[in-house]
């Protein structure tokens, strides 16, 4: 029987394999280990996963009733009935950005200055912490973004923090750190333009892997003003993104609010709360920066939940008003018309067929109790965190011994 050469083996199957395959794999043979050790294989792996729609992850940040088992839990979706791998985190954690294979993890309370970041690799179980960079005197809000960048000097990972002040100064603090290089980075300290404000309550979104998105709104009543554009990789802020042609208001009250970013198979998209039709719409940018190729892709009424609301009365009210909100997360796997779709603050997902507009929920084995309002797709890498790193077990037990 005829047997692949190994340079076959190694060049054009194992690099499809995900993350689990390959650590067994490694103990197949001393060829085996000293191939998918190497920084090329490494290397060739990543870009084989980014590549594609396979080897990704549906990571959620849960825990149970007495904040047992919290941590990170990732379903495979190539898998999506197999039981979800789990990430152990210490209690006082949040995700606060994701990037390709990388999470930031911020741990302790920001309002006390003992805000840790700490940059992961779930797949690979290691960490590292960033250098401590404290709060600004009468910062208001915080959002961070994670950018995995390459340039003629190699690879880096840049994480970018924006701090709002709520005070009469309305500024805002730009804060970029370059793990290559080891320190954090100003870049903006100045009045807000129009006096807009980034939103804390909505997460941002990286397109074209340097551009990082977030919605602006008015500081005294919050209206949506526009989404504003941060290029990481020239440390610069861009143009804004023209808005869909939307009404945003009339006669002063606002009928179209937002609620989300997102980015659906390298398109920018947004959901926006429709209370002059009681729906959630998703728009979606086929053609970045022109503003007529914004498009409505669906739209969900708050009366067609895909998910079963409770008996209570007012328990159901809030379920529809509030939980009804929804998160884009990805396409299905070989289908780009069925989309993956989180609800806010629950456990809870559903898939939404463009095609038939139906939606049901998808049913992933070991949820947790509870979960964080965002979830994040991942993809398994092997890759390894610049510049040293260690087991997120060690780093659980330390805080424990605390």
């Amino acid at each position: 029987m005829a047997t692949l050469p190994l340079e076959i083996v190694f060049s054009c199957i194992l690099p499809r394999l995900p993350v689990k395959t390959l650590i067994r794999f490694k103990s197949v043979s001393k060829s085996f280990l000293a191939e998918i050790s190497s920084p090329n294989f490494i290397k060739l792996h990543h870009l084989t996963s980014l590549s594609s729609d396979e080897n990704r992850f549906l990571v959620l940040l849960g825990w149970d009733d007495d904040y047992s088992d919290k941590g990170l839990y990732m379903y495979d979706l190539d898998s999506l009935h197999a039981l979800p791998s789990f990430c152990p985190l210490p209690r006082s954690t949040a995700v606060v950005a994701s990037c390709e294979c990388y999470m930031l993890v911020a741990f302790g309370n920001a309002k006390s200055g003992q805000l840790g970041l700490f940059l992961i690799n779930p797949s690979m179980h290691t960490c590292r912490q960033l250098p401590n960079l404290s709060f600004p005197e009468g910062y208001y809000s915080a959002q961070y973004g994670l950018c995995h960048h390459s340039d003629e000097l190699g690879d880096d990972l840049k994480v970018v923090r924006f701090v709002n002040f709520f005070d009469d100064s309305f500024q805002r603090q730009v804060m970029v750190y370059s793990l290559r290089k080891g320190l954090w980075k100003q870049i903006e300290c100045t009045t807000h333009d129009d006096y807009y404000v980034s939103a804390s309550l909505y997460r941002g979104v990286f397109l074209q892997k340097y551009l990082f998105h977030l919605i602006f709104t008015e500081i005294d009543d919050h209206r949506f003003k526009k989404i504003g554009c941060f290029d990481i990789k020239a440390e610069r802020w861009g143009p804004d993104v023209p808005l869909p042609n939307i009404h945003m208001d009339v006669i002063g009250v606002e009928l179209i609010k937002p609620f989300d970013l997102g980015v659906l198979d390298e398109q920018l998209c947004m959901v926006v709360q429709n209370m002059n039709e009681a729906t959630y719409d998703l728009w979606i940018m086929r053609e970045y920066g022109v503003k007529e190729s914004w498009v409505k892709l669906m739209c969900l009424c708050v009366s067609n939940n895909p998910i079963s609301p409770p008996s209570s009365p007012m328990d159901a009210v809030y379920w529809l008003f509030d939980k009804m909100a929804y998160h884009p997360l990805t396409c299905r796997k070989g289908s780009p018309y069925e989309l993956l779709f989180k609800l806010d603050h629950c456990s809870k997902f559903f898939w939404y067929n463009l095609e038939d507009k139906e939606s049901i929920e998808a049913e992933f084995p070991g949820l947790p109790t509870w979960g964080s309002s965002t979830a994040y797709v991942c993809k398994g890498s092997l890759l390894n965190i610049p510049g040293g790193h260690q087991l997120i077990r060690e780093w659980c037990l330390e805080e424990e011994r605390k």
